[in-house]
């Protein structure tokens, strides 16, 4: 992949977004998740998840669910296919910046 420009606001993300295939990765666009080909150079999917910015994306092992953290402190859990919400908690703590699954994906 070429990257040509970039524009944003440069963040600590260590989970960025997920690769679905070849040509096909999922990324956080502020409050939305954005699915791209790199390949053609064209956004096949968009759709806002939260109010505030993503800061982790995480495919959970051995499940097809992605688990998205905010910078408000919500925690989400969406279907892998079309983040469809299946679960979402308040931490009531601001700044998250990074999440993970356990080895086997069971929390």
């Amino acid at each position: 992949m070429n990257l040509l420009n970039s524009f944003g606001v440069a963040t600590s993300r260590l989970q960025g977004g997920l690769v679905r295939s070849s040509s096909i990765l999922d990324l956080p666009l502020n409050s939305s998740i954005t699915r791209w080909n790199h390949v053609t150079k064209t956004r096949v999917f968009l759709k806002r998840l939260h109010d505030n910015v993503i800061t982790s994306v995480l495919k959970r092992p051995l499940f097809p669910h992605v688990l998205t953290t905010t910078f408000g402190g919500d925690f989400s859990i969406w279907k892998l296919d079309d983040y469809e919400l299946i679960s979402n908690v308040d931490v009531g703590q601001s700044s998250i910046m990074h999440a993970s699954w356990n080895k086997d994906g069971s929390k």
